[in-house]
């Protein structure tokens, strides 16, 4: 009788784990789901030719604010891996970060050196103007001081984001994304 009542609360036990374990299965499909819908939603913004810089690039996503859990890394785009891996940062969507990773790639292969010459010169002259904008938090101000290359995947991700950011909403910088870079 003993070992009829230890099989049953073993199978009940089983059926728990498994009845759990399937609907975190469900739970985590369905979370994926979302993110490549939002990804396909996201670069469906973006002009063709940025698009096909990616096209056989998987997404990937990680919980918590930063890749890994440490560091200060949102987003990272690995050309040998042909991956985007994006975490969920608290100031920035993941559209922003998807966004961002793209950009990299946008300005390694569609901006000429004399594009990036403009844009340096660009930033240079106005970086001061928009960091003395009554709206923006230390924090902010000092991300103006990246490189030019991650100011510019900034005001890209900027342009094509849902949620833009005050510290990247430059006029001149919105302007030239929109009609300097090849598209």
């Amino acid at each position: 009788m003993t070992n009829i009542i230890i099989n049953e609360y073993a199978l009940k036990k089983q059926a728990f784990f498994l009845h759990n374990y399937m609907e975190n299965l469900n739970f985590k499909h369905f979370v994926e789901n979302e993110f490549m819908s939002d990804v396909e939603k996201t670069v469906a913004k973006i002009p063709k030719s940025h698009k096909d810089l990616i096209k056989d690039y998987k997404f990937k996503s990680e919980s918590g604010n930063t890749l890994g859990g440490k560091g200060k890394h949102v987003g990272e785009i690995d050309e040998k891996k042909k991956h985007i891996k994006v975490a969920a940062p608290y100031n920035y969507s993941r559209e922003f970060t998807i966004l961002h990773e793209i950009s990299h790639a946008v300005w390694k292969y569609k901006m000429t050196d004399q594009l990036k010459k403009e844009w340096n010169t660009l930033v240079k002259n106005t970086k001061k103007e928009q960091k003395d904008k009554d709206d923006k938090t230390k924090d902010a101000k000092d991300s103006l001081d990246q490189n030019a290359e991650e100011i510019f995947c900034m005001v890209y991700s900027n342009v094509y984001s849902k949620h833009p950011t005050t510290t990247y909403d430059h006029d001149a910088w919105k302007n030239f994304i929109l009609s300097r870079v090849p598209a």
